[in-house]
């Protein structure tokens, strides 16, 4: 875990935040009490994605737009009384170090990519919000999606693949090719 840039203010909003909503979750019914973490993790890739999906590469503040979107989709009155720039400065810090606050995010992500692979039958994958999140996220991603386009019988894939490079912490594009 990276410790820089980690935010204790934004920390004690979002935790109370998630504790209130999984609280309500299983309170009303939505799912078991054991299972309103996961929950919320799927809500959260569900919002980062439908902001990402149709792009051409995974751009971090398409990610933080996604945390802004469900963070006020919680429904929890406390956060969402929030000034504006302190939401945003909440959304950031959840986009950030998202593993922190949903401890299976990794694991639910990486189903999630794979799903959409196994299942999007002729539509591009390229582009799905899940498999570019997942391409900047996880590792093997690319194996992966390399594996798929040689299933369907592509001669390349046409991903753009971020790579984070740590100095500048800036975003190179790759176009991955074979034949």
């Amino acid at each position: 875990m990276n410790i820089a840039g980690f935010n204790d203010r934004a920390h004690e909003l979002i935790s109370g935040a998630l504790d209130r909503s999984e609280d309500r979750i299983g309170r009303n019914g939505v799912c078991p009490a054991n299972q309103a973490a996961d929950y919320l993790t799927t809500k959260y890739i569900e919002a980062c994605a439908s902001i990402i999906r149709g792009g051409v590469a995974y751009l971090a503040a398409d990610e933080r737009i996604g945390a802004d979107i469900f963070l006020s989709k919680l429904g929890d009155a406390r956060f969402n009384r929030l000034v504006p720039r302190t939401q945003t400065m909440c959304a950031e810090h959840l986009s950030q170090h998202t593993h922190v606050y949903f401890p299976n995010y990794h694991t639910l992500l990486r189903l999630a990519y794979l799903h959409v692979l196994r299942n999007c039958g002729q539509t591009p994958f390229h582009s799905h919000g899940v498999v570019l999140l997942a391409a900047a996220k996880l590792p093997g991603v690319i194996t992966d999606i390399r594996r798929e386009c040689r299933r369907r019988g592509l001669s390349y894939d046409r991903v753009l693949v971020p790579i984070p490079i740590k100095e500048s912490k800036s975003i190179t594009l790759k176009i991955s090719s074979y034949n």
